[in-house]
Order: structure tokens, then C-alpha cells, then sequence
């Protein structure tokens, strides 16, 4: 007896009929003796279109060649797709903050890792490693669940040099004459900033600190004043007042700059 049909995937296929399961494209097609049998033309690639012998294609987070070894046609996987990017195998690739790694696992597996951070010029870090992006220290930090960048720290400088410090750390910024700045860096590991936190004077009659929102006297006739505006930039000024005027403690203007009140 001699077959009249083919089945594939639970169907009945005459000659001639091709079926296109999960993984390949079959066919009904009359062999050796003028034998009927199913024959693989192709393989199957992602959302089901026909990929030709030698083609590459994704599928299931990975990346595949549709192979012919003598008669027969299958797929390997020759590398990983990572958010939609093709990475051959050993080959790595920078996505967002993240680089990764495609690799072999077990005795024929292969997967996607993330290797460690990335910053804004590309340049990479392994766990464990810290790195400066603009005026912020950042780590990258391996967790049981995930590396992540993570937010440690502020670049200030002082005295011409430039260092690192930590949250809640402070340092003293030069600024115009003899004015200068108390700074201080703010934050969590999501989120941090340079704030200022005084503002200093140091002129023929000493030294004299401002908090920040605060306006106290310098001399008989001057007031330095530590205030910050409506966008967040704090201004040092050492302001002339009128005498009566110094002596109220009550809010004035002094040189533009309106103050609370006086302080000693």
C-alpha cells in the first residue's frame, strides 16, 4: 500500500500542501519511489513569517539561523535578543544605564545577563565600582534581585580641589571677592543635590557667617545678606543700609534685596 496523504500537526495534507507549525514550514511531497512524505522547506520565525535556509531570525528572546545539514532543515541559537536588540554570542552591548552580556549557560543554553552600569559617555562599570556623572557620584550596586545605579555622593570643590563627598557632608566654594559659600550635599540613592547652606563674608573687619534666608550686620552701616530667590539660586551681597533703618529689627531693603530682619 502506498500512502495518499500526509499528516502534520493533527491534519490531513495532499501533495503539494504545505502546513506551518510553531517551528517549520512542511510539505507534502512525493520522495524516493514516488513516495509521499513531509519535507521541511523552511523554519518558522517570530510572529510566524517563513525564514529561508542561511536567514537569521528572532524568537523567544533569542536569536536563530534556519540550517540545512544534509537533508534536513532545523535552527540554532547563535545569540540573544535584548530588548530588541540582535547580540551574538560572547557579544555584549550597552542599553540605557545597563550593559549586557549574551553567553552559553548549562551544556547547550544560552541567556542574557546584565553585566554592570553604564554612563552617560558610554563608558562601562562592573558592581562594586563608582563613577562620576557632572557634579554627582553615583555606584553601581549589585542587590540579591538586581544591579542598579545607585546615587552615593556629590563632586564639590574646595580650595581649587576637587573632591568627593558624601550625603550630609559640606565644603566651602569661593565666590566673587571675598564672599564664599557653605555647601552641602543632599540626598538618597535615587535622588540627590548641592545645596548651599551659608553664605560668608570675610572682609577688613573679619569673618561673619549667613544662614541661608538670613541678613545679619557686618559693621555699622553694612548688612551681609544670604537670600534666595524664587528659582532657588541663593545671592551673598554686603549691602549699605540707611542708619535708622539699621537699628529697627523689622523687614527692609537692603540694596534691592529685601531681608526678614537684622541679625547681630
Amino acid at each position: 500500500m502506498r500512502p495518499v496523504k500526509c499528516i502534520a500537526a493533527g491534519q490531513e495534507l495532499n501533495g503539494g500542501e504545505s502546513i506551518k507549525t510553531d517551528s517549520f514550514i512542511l510539505t507534502c511531497r512525493q520522495k524516493g519511489n514516488h513516495i509521499l512524505g513531509l519535507q521541511t522547506d523552511a523554519c518558522v520565525g517570530e510572529f510566524g513569517y517563513a525564514v529561508s535556509v542561511g536567514k537569521t531570525f528572532k524568537k523567544n528572546g533569542l536569536l536563530f539561523r534556519c540550517v540545512k545539514k544534509d537533508d534536513l532543515i532545523g535552527s540554532i541559537a547563535i545569540g540573544c535578543v535584548i530588548q530588541g536588540i540582535a547580540v551574538g554570542l560572547s557579544g555584549t552591548v550597552n542599553i540605557g544605564g545597563f550593559w549586557y552580556k549574551c553567553a552559553r549557560y548549562g551544556s547547550d543554553g544560552i541567556q542574557w545577563k546584565v553585566m554592570g552600569c553604564v554612563d552617560n559617555d558610554g563608558e562601562r562599570f562592573h558592581p562594586g565600582e563608582k563613577y562620576r556623572e557632572g557634579n554627582y557620584v553615583w555606584l553601581c550596586k549589585e542587590t540579591k534581585v538586581a544591579i542598579r545605579n545607585a546615587l552615593i555622593g556629590c563632586v564639590g570643590k574646595e580650595f581649587d580641589r576637587e573632591k568627593e563627598y558624601a550625603f550630609g557632608e559640606s565644603w566651602y566654594e569661593k565666590s566673587a571677592n571675598q564672599f564664599s559659600f557653605r555647601m552641602m550635599c543632599v540626598g538618597n540613592e535615587t535622588s540627590a543635590q548641592i545645596i548651599v547652606t551659608q553664605c560668608i563674608a570675610d572682609f577688613e573687619l573679619g569673618r561673619k557667617v549667613a544662614h541661608v534666608g538670613q541678613c545679619i550686620r557686618y559693621d555699622d552701616e553694612r548688612v551681609l545678606t544670604c537670600i534666595q530667590d524664587e528659582d532657588g539660586r541663593v545671592h551673598i551681597m554686603l549691602g549699605k543700609i540707611d542708619q535708622p533703618n539699621l537699628n529697627n529689627r523689622y523687614a527692609l531693603t537692603v540694596e534691592g534685596v529685601e531681608c526678614p530682619r537684622i541679625d547681630n
